[in-house]
């Protein structure tokens, strides 16, 4: 008996078949091939445009803007930031950049993004809200901030960000690696969110 042939689907199919080399070489030509440019000015305006954000800035990568994002919010040695159990290391590797430790979560099984439902009830069941923050129970270790991910381009409802803002109130930092452009039957992925990271591959 024959087994069956095992399918394989790509995530993200490259596309190179447009402007790519001509403006590989005139990054080379004008020798804007870093940081600065006006390739990357075009970049954050056009960002802006399709995400409804009102700014937008660009940086060396993702696990750059998701690290940046926790230290604005103060995040550092010791304390808690939660992330879904399925992501890119990416993510966690950022929570690490600030000495922090990641608190996995689990996902749901249609979108593969952060069950906020369970969240919101683990945070409950373990913390104790004191003094404007949430405290861990065992650990003590004070929770800062949580991390979704829109897992293979699903947008994360924003029944589910108002519903967690609600009833627990952390800052949410949006990591939309593989969700750029991405829209749904509620609005942009810029409406009710505090941060957004974004990368463009």
């Amino acid at each position: 008996m024959k087994s069956k042939a095992l399918k394989s689907y790509p995530i993200a199919i490259p596309n190179i078949s447009g402007n790519e080399r001509r403006y590989l070489n005139e990054c080379i030509d004008t020798e804007f091939v870093s940081s600065v440019g006006p390739f990357v000015d075009r970049f954050e305006s056009q960002l802006v445009s399709c995400s409804g954000f009102s700014h937008a800035s660009a940086v060396s990568s993702g696990t750059s803007a998701l690290s940046i994002a926790q230290h604005v919010l103060g995040v550092q040695n010791n304390d808690l930031v939660i992330i879904p159990d399925y992501t890119f290391i990416a993510t966690a590797n950022s929570v690490a950049h600030n000495q922090a430790n990641p608190w996995l979560m689990d996902i749901n099984s249609n979108d593969l993004n952060l069950n906020f439902s369970l969240m919101i009830q683990e945070i409950l069941n373990n913390c104790t809200y004191k003094k404007t923050k949430w405290i861990h129970n065992h650990t003590n270790q004070e929770l800062k901030c949580i991390i979704p991910v829109m897992a293979l381009g699903n947008s994360i409802s924003s029944k589910d960000i108002d519903a967690f803002n609600e009833k627990i109130g952390l800052p949410i930092i949006i990591d939309a690696a593989g969700a750029l452009g991405t829209t749904n039957a509620e609005e942009s992925i810029g409406k009710h969110l505090l941060l957004v990271e974004a990368e463009l591959f």
